[in-house]
């Protein structure tokens, strides 16, 4: 029987005998019963204690521990990369606005604006409570600071390669001739800077130059431009023009007799815009000439040079409008052209394109077995320099060697921007 057990017995005092013990299987029962209710209590309690200590973890719970270990080193691994793009775009930033911006007489981006907007509100408080959330807050931050950065960056070389596609435009903008001939020209009366004032004989700044020559003498326009103002109605100037060259350049030309142009009208380099007179707030027959860049008055003397002659500025207005011409040759859009197409493009003997090929190491056409010569795209941007410099500005082969050497550093810092702005682009998908 299940229940039985082994007799028990007990020593009888008063028949000095032993004398088995008689258990009813009620009790039997019960006993069994209680034994079988703690031994199942007491193993739930241990179960429960087991899977509630750390010592003590299921597969799940192990590989869910596995799985956290590797999201938090990730997370460090993304946070030293990080640490190392911002050093990056940090150099890029500063080389930005001391470099490119500089040379392409661009305004530096206030270090203020490229961090601005992350101030104020905690904008991470979801993020926090967690284990790691210390850590995830500053990746989560350094990502939302780094991609915002990336945005202003990208836009700066936007606008950055944007000037230097348009660096032409904007030299032949530049105020840069004189604006009456040396043959004309009694004298420089007065410079720019503080002067004695010829009325009232206090010091005064004098914000332009003053030219003496005869009444009706030839004022010439210093670039091309359009007239915004040819009138008396400013205070002073008497009879004056202003011309908007545009990327923030414009010329005033004060004092003058009369006028050879109107409000509206497009001139050139070198047009006649007027004649020198004695209008307005003036002690004698004198031209005064000021020069404004982005709105404040600067020194005219850096922006002429007195050596040139109207028929020098035709030269180079012409010499302008060839170039003009060369940048709007277009070939059909193919992988390689061969030595006829490009003949026949810039209008040159093939012997001319081979010489020259000889001359200019910028100039390396891909050569097959037979010899023939493969033109691709750079080919093409590198020929129209050589061929500006030789048939154009009337260069030297030595001279045109030498200019290449200046320009190279210009156009190595046009494609650098190039690669810096596709690498941004790849930096910026991936955060």
């Amino acid at each position: 029987n299940f229940f039985m057990s082994k007799s028990k017995f007990y020593y009888d005092k008063k028949s000095l005998s032993f004398k088995e013990i008689q258990t009813s299987n009620t009790s039997r029962i019960i006993n069994a019963s209680t034994f079988i209710f703690t031994a199942f209590f007491f193993g739930i309690v241990s179960l429960f204690i087991l899977i509630s200590t750390p010592y003590l973890n299921t597969p799940t719970e192990l590989a869910q521990d596995r799985e956290l270990k590797n999201y938090e080193l990730q997370l460090e691994l993304l946070n030293n990369r990080l640490v190392q793009l911002e050093t990056v775009l940090n150099d890029l930033e500063s080389r930005d606005n001391n470099i490119y911006r500089v040379l392409f007489e661009a305004n530096p981006i206030d270090p203020d604006i490229r961090k601005a907007g992350f101030g104020g509100i905690n904008r991470y408080s979801d993020l926090e409570g967690f284990e790691n959330s210390e850590l995830i807050i500053e990746t989560t931050k350094k990502i939302d600071i780094l991609t915002k950065q990336l945005v202003i960056q990208s836009k700066s070389l936007d606008e950055i390669e944007t000037l230097a596609k348009n660096k032409q435009l904007m030299l032949s903008a530049i105020p840069s001739i004189q604006p009456i001939r040396n043959d004309d020209l009694t004298r420089i009366a007065s410079g720019y800077g503080i002067r004695t004032d010829p009325f009232d004989k206090s010091r005064k700044m004098h914000s332009g130059m003053d030219f003496s020559a005869p009444r009706n003498t030839p004022v010439y326009a210093a670039s091309n431009g359009t007239i915004v103002r040819a009138d008396s109605r400013a205070i002073g100037y008497g009879k004056h023009i202003r011309i908007d060259h545009g990327y923030g350049y414009l010329t005033l030309y004060a004092h003058l007799n009369s006028y050879n142009v109107r409000r509206g009208q497009k001139v050139k380099k070198g047009d006649i815009i007027g004649f020198v007179g004695n209008t307005g707030r003036s002690k004698g027959v004198h031209l005064h000439y000021e020069v404004h860049k982005d709105g404040k008055k600067v020194n005219p003397v850096n922006y002429f040079y007195s050596n040139l002659t109207p028929e020098e500025f035709d030269k180079n207005f012409k010499s302008r409008k060839s170039i003009s011409r060369l940048m709007e040759i277009k070939l059909p859009e193919k992988l390689y052209y061969n030595i006829g197409e490009i003949s026949k493009a810039f209008n040159v003997n093939p012997s001319l394109l081979r010489f020259w090929e000889k001359e200019f190491d910028i100039l390396n056409p891909k050569k097959t077995i037979k010899g023939t010569r493969k033109y691709n795209s750079v080919d093409i941007k590198n020929l129209k320099l050589i061929y500006n410099l030789l048939k154009i500005r009337g260069f030297t082969i030595d001279g045109a060697k030498e200019k290449l050497k200046t320009e190279s550093k210009k156009i190595e810092i046009v494609q650098k921007l190039e690669k810096i702005k596709s690498k941004l682009e790849i930096i910026e998908k991936e955060l």
